[in-house]
């Protein structure tokens, strides 16, 4: 099953992230994106290796080189890494016929990289980022051609390797010592955002076609739209103008009160008045839980519903003083 929906679904949170707040998220998006990138290049390696051998199995076929069930499942063994390649010549029986043998040689010729892909290693340990983007260069190679406009094998590259440096900014801030800031700017994560746009349709293609176009994917493919429009507005405003004008025609939206949005805008709006409010709130609640305690105590002739009533009271107010001294520190004192 393809990993598309999943890398789209994804895709959607992080393009999310950015439009909440694009100047204080562009770390963490740039971050997200990257991880996206990566996961995009292992899923289609994964996926290109499947096509890959469907391919070469049914070219085999049309050359009687493949004819029973045990010569499918010597193929099967032999793209999974089971067998090797003599062993696979055995089970089809090529040594005995030269003829049969050179028909299998040319077809191999013809469907190179036809192994099952995996992230591991043959040596052992798991193939790195670097490791990802030339297994992706092998695949789509650059033909040297002088004098002529880029390809669309060179622009992948070009690509491949912009996202190579992302990956390598991303390590120094992870992993070097002396602790290097991550610095990214709006223009930076937007050549992120659209550089992944771009890896996941070159790869996928089609696929990607299908799905973008699909009902269930019309918001990532609205956010697509606008983030290629902002990406081109940083260096040609005209061509946001457009989209500006939409926006702002827009009819104001009121957020209700259960919405994330509201919760992140009333967090960001005024953080110091919503801080004290929160506290305030607790504050009243426990107050009014020792006032009824207080009260009930007091009283002389007690009833069994007013015992009772106590026993709940402390308990409501033990736990609140307890939420109070872990979120605001220190004990409760009555205000």
């Amino acid at each position: 099953m393809s990993r598309l929906k999943d890398i789209l679904d994804l895709l959607e949170s992080a393009n999310d992230f950015y439009f909440v707040n694009p100047h204080r998220n562009v770390r963490a998006v740039y971050i997200q994106i990257d991880d996206i990138c990566e996961l995009t290049m292992k899923s289609w390696l994964y996926e290109e290796s499947l096509r890959r051998q469907k391919v070469c199995q049914a070219d085999l076929q049309s050359q009687q080189l493949l004819t029973s069930g045990p010569h499918k499942r010597a193929a099967t063994q032999y793209f999974r890494g089971e067998i090797s390649p003599a062993d696979f010549e055995n089970a089809l029986g090529l040594p005995s016929s030269a003829a049969n043998k050179a028909k299998f040689d040319q077809v191999m010729i013809n469907h190179p990289f036809v192994e099952e892909w995996t992230a591991e290693k043959r040596a052992g340990g798991f193939k790195n980022f670097m490791d990802l983007i030339r297994e992706i260069k092998d695949v789509h190679p650059v033909a040297n051609v002088q004098g002529q406009s880029l390809t669309a094998p060179q622009l992948l590259h070009d690509l491949l390797d912009r996202i190579d440096g992302r990956r390598a900014n991303r390590n120094a801030f992870f992993h070097n010592h002396r602790q290097v800031g991550l610095t990214v700017s709006a223009p930076n994560c937007l050549e992120a955002l659209v550089d992944c746009f771009f890896l996941i349709e070159t790869l996928f293609d089609s696929a990607f076609t299908q799905y973008i176009t699909s009902d269930e994917h019309i918001v990532v493919r609205l956010q697509i739209a606008v983030l290629r429009l902002k990406k081109l507005g940083v260096s040609q405003e005209s061509a946001t103008a457009i989209y500006e004008e939409v926006l702002e025609g827009q009819p104001p939206i009121r957020n209700h009160v259960r919405s994330p949005i509201f919760e992140y805008q009333t967090l960001h709006n005024n953080p110091r008045v919503f801080h004290e409010q929160i506290r305030s709130a607790f504050d009243n609640k426990i107050l009014e839980a020792e006032q009824e305690i207080k009260r009930l105590d007091e009283k002389t002739r007690k009833r069994l519903i007013d015992i009772n009533r106590v026993s709940q009271l402390q308990g409501i107010s033990s736990t609140l003083k307890s939420v109070y001294e872990e979120y605001w520190g220190g004990a409760w004192q009555s205000p």
